[in-house]
């Protein structure tokens, strides 16, 4: 997904959006989630991880849709960047 500011608010657009205009990208926001390969928790991470801006909450269905991570025994981290793209301009 990518997002573009709209005077004080952020628009996202999905790859290919006919909406999206490239020339209007000043940074690019990005979000990652890493959890452990085992299951070494004491207790199910039913915590919400914000990503970019998104919510990410858990979910004990494996049919779940939408932006989800397990709630299993797994360590997380989120890790969160913005990225400002070189020469563009502040107003277009």
């Amino acid at each position: 997904r990518f997002a573009a500011e709209q005077g004080n608010s952020i628009r996202y657009f999905e790859p290919g959006d006919a909406g999206l205009n490239p020339a209007r990208i000043r940074s690019i926001h990005i979000g990652m989630l890493f959890n452990s390969r085992e299951r070494v928790a004491s207790a199910d991470d039913d915590r919400t991880y914000m990503l970019a801006g998104q919510a990410i909450s858990a979910s004990s269905s494996a049919a779940a849709s939408g932006l989800t991570h397990p709630a299993d025994r797994r360590y997380r981290l989120a890790f969160n960047n913005t990225i400002k793209i070189r020469n563009r301009p502040d107003q277009l």
